[in-house]
């Protein structure tokens, strides 16, 4: 039960009333450009961009509850960027349509948005999924590259930061999101006010797990400089401690050498945890820009795979 045949699969997509559109022939003249499952069946058709160089802007949408109305989805959809094209599969028995499709934006701002706002969203009990292929991922990063750097050239000379940047970005995804809540709200019973509060929940949930793990490193450091200090003044007592006259049998000398020997063994061991420490604060201011690296050697290798000839054919 719930598993569609093969005939029924590749039947003719419906749209949102159901109904068949009268040509679904690739290339035909009602659909002049291909569905999301030619091309070896995989999902994301690439058309070519203004260029002429390949765009991959489709995405699939999952989880979908068998009671969410299309046209609502399809609003949703919308909002995140225009719309290509939105296949989403039918039985043509019963007329009910998929828990799955394929949306296809206009440029890669809508992959950007419905992958931040759409995926995990509640839509009438079930958290949809939305993903997109490792093609789709690299072009929606090589422009999500270029955007900001745009973003930065239009800032003010005083205002110019990677924060700011960051910011403007935030604020245009609450502004879709807020939008796409409204629609969402009545269809899966929920109000505003309930929405604000789980949103608000999440996010403190969300920075008291980066307190905790920046609390554990600074906690880790305070007790290897209070080992450090204590060290300190053990040492200080043993070398003043004594009287001038007092002389040390056999005994005392052999228990000093141990005493020596432990506490060379102690700083070789905090030598070691500072170095460890050291690095791994290291890795942590450096792992922005090895980030930053890695999606810049994506977005070249994306624009070089986009500029190769014959590459979308």
């Amino acid at each position: 039960p719930g598993v569609l045949p093969m005939a029924a699969m590749m039947s003719p997509m419906r749209n949102a009333g159901g109904v068949a559109p009268p040509s679904t022939a690739p290339g035909s003249a009602s659909n002049p450009l291909p569905s999301p499952t030619t091309a070896g069946g995989r999902a994301g058709a690439l058309r070519p961009a203004a260029g002429g160089a390949p765009r991959n802007t489709t995405v699939f949408v999952g989880r979908i509850a068998s009671d969410a109305p299309d046209e609502k989805l399809k609003e949703v959809l919308g909002l995140c960027d225009e719309i290509l094209e939105w296949n989403r599969g039918g039985d043509p028995s019963t007329g009910k349509l998929t828990a799955f499709g394929f949306c296809e934006f206009a440029s890669a701002r809508g992959v950007w948005r419905a992958l931040h706002i759409l995926n995990g969203k509640e839509l009438k009990g079930k958290e949809l999924f939305v993903k997109c292929d490792e093609k789709t991922q690299a072009y929606m990063e090589a422009w999500l590259q270029t955007y900001r750097e745009d973003l930065l050239k239009e800032m003010p000379e005083g205002q110019k930061s990677t924060v700011a940047v960051d910011k403007a970005l935030e604020e245009d995804l609450e502004q879709v999101c807020n939008k796409i809540d409204e629609i969402f709200d009545p269809l899966n019973g929920t109000t505003a006010a309930a929405r604000k509060r789980s949103r608000s929940r999440h996010k403190k949930e969300e920075g008291e797990k980066e307190n905790q793990k920046k609390s554990v490193l600074v906690t880790a450091k305070e007790t290897l400089e209070r080992q450090a200090r204590a060290r300190a003044e053990e040492e200080k007592k043993q070398q003043f401690g004594l009287s001038d006259r007092y002389r040390q049998n056999h005994r005392e000398r052999e228990r000093e050498r141990k005493v020596q020997t432990r506490q060379r063994d102690l700083e070789r061991e905090y030598e070691r945890a500072r170095d460890r420490w050291e690095k791994r604060e290291k890795e942590l201011r450096d792992w922005p820009h090895r980030e930053e690296e890695k999606r810049e050697e994506r977005r070249k290798r994306a624009l070089e795979d986009a500029t190769k000839p014959g590459k979308g054919m």
